[in-house]
């Protein structure tokens, strides 16, 4: 039993969402699991998804900074450093997924996913711990991150398809 206490502070709440967030990946694994026929003629949409998503999420972390930003604009704070921030964090986004795609070999992929990973994650941290955001920012965020797992998680481990034995 976990005490009323523990589950109002906001920090434990940010953690607990963003483990519950990287448990896509286990369910991608589990995906292909189950699904070892379908993995195999459905890899490139796997890809295709995968880039979505993480497209999705460096806009919408831009998306986040700009309103943070913009609100910040009327109290006389802003300045051109924000502005940069922003252009910086699409270039992260977009220069980690041409990267990807330009340097991908299998034996690397899991360096590329790891890095992913590691940007999402602290792209979430610089939401809710920095920037204070709403709770619906944060848990829209997290939801990309569990979505991005689905994908990342087949294609990373896939089981081993079976041949069928001829009667």
């Amino acid at each position: 039993m976990i005490p009323e206490s523990l589950l109002d502070n906001e920090v434990v709440r940010d953690i607990v969402a963003l483990v519950f967030s990287l448990l896509g990946l286990v369910v991608g694994v589990i995906l292909s699991r189950i699904a070892e026929e379908e993995i195999l003629p459905g890899k490139k949409y796997f890809y295709l998804l995968k880039r979505i998503i993480f497209l999705v999420a460096g806009f919408l972390m831009s998306y986040y900074l700009l309103e943070y930003h913009f609100l910040k604009a009327f109290t006389g704070n802003y300045s051109l450093w924000n502005l940069i921030f922003i252009v910086i964090n699409l270039c992260l986004y977009v220069g980690l997924m041409i990267f990807e795609l330009k340097l991908n070999k299998p034996s690397n992929q899991g360096y590329w996913e790891t890095a992913n990973y590691l940007l999402l994650v602290l792209s979430y941290g610089w939401i809710t711990f920095v920037l204070k955001s709403t709770v619906d920012m944060g848990f829209t965020f997290v939801s990309l991150i569990f979505l991005y797992g689905f994908p990342t998680g087949t294609i990373l481990w896939p089981a081993k398809v079976k041949s069928a034995k001829k009667a």
